[in-house]
């Protein structure tokens, strides 16, 4: 899964009769395990962590966190061992990540999601904080944090923290209410006329034309 993560792939249905040979590579499984394709995987994933912007400190971290959670220990084991055939079969504790299975996989100890870490419930909220460090709004930490962890509930998590966060109800922008403009009342009939026009209008109505240069005409 590693090797395709670079490429948008485009999935089309093709019907068993239309395939010559149907299921002939899943009968035809190699003997040996491919030494040169392991060696591909190892340099895929040690790619994957040099750009991943984390420390080598945190790193061991969600590594030891990872272990110690018993959520992501099972994960680990199904996804080792592999999944069950059905929803059902699977256990409740993993049962959220069923929908993504097919994207799993362990590196170094640690889960991921195509090329974003899950991140262990223990260490959640620190990451959080971490992705909000700057104030960022709600859809820029939505961003930043899709291409870099994952866990179930992430979106949920973000947004209940932007929420209650202070600094950013402080710095958020309201609208300006402007007062209101109260306008004298005129003292005899057409003192005042009140026109729907451009800046800087020309009207023609009279031998001289007359440019608007505001809302109003004064006629006196």
């Amino acid at each position: 899964m590693l090797q395709i993560q670079p490429y948008n792939l485009s999935v089309e249905h093709v019907p068993g009769t239309s395939i010559p040979v149907a299921d002939a590579l899943s009968r035809l499984p190699v003997p040996e395990t491919d030494a040169e394709f392991e060696q591909e995987t190892e340099v895929l994933v040690h790619t994957l962590f040099k750009n991943v912007p984390m420390s080598d400190s945190r790193l061991l971290c969600i590594k030891s966190s990872t272990e110690s959670d018993s959520e992501l220990s099972s994960l680990t084991s199904t996804i080792i061992t592999g999944w069950p055939e059905t929803w059902s079969s699977c256990s409740e504790k993993i049962r959220k990540y069923w929908n993504t299975c097919h994207g799993l996989s362990i590196a170094n100890g640690i889960v991921l999601k195509g090329d974003k870490i899950i991140i262990p419930a223990t260490m959640r909220r620190e990451i959080l904080q971490q992705l909000h460090h700057s104030h960022m709004g709600m859809e820029k930490t939505k961003q930043r944090a899709r291409s870099i962890v994952f866990w179930p509930g992430i979106n949920r998590n973000i947004e209940e923290m932007i929420s209650q966060c202070i600094t950013c109800g402080h710095l958020q922008m309201q609208p300006r209410k402007h007062p209101l403009i109260n306008t004298e009342l005129p003292e005899y009939p057409w003192e005042r006329l009140s026109l729907s026009e451009k800046v800087g209008a020309k009207l023609e109505f009279t031998s001289c034309p007359i440019f608007i240069a505001a809302e109003f005409i004064m006629l006196k």
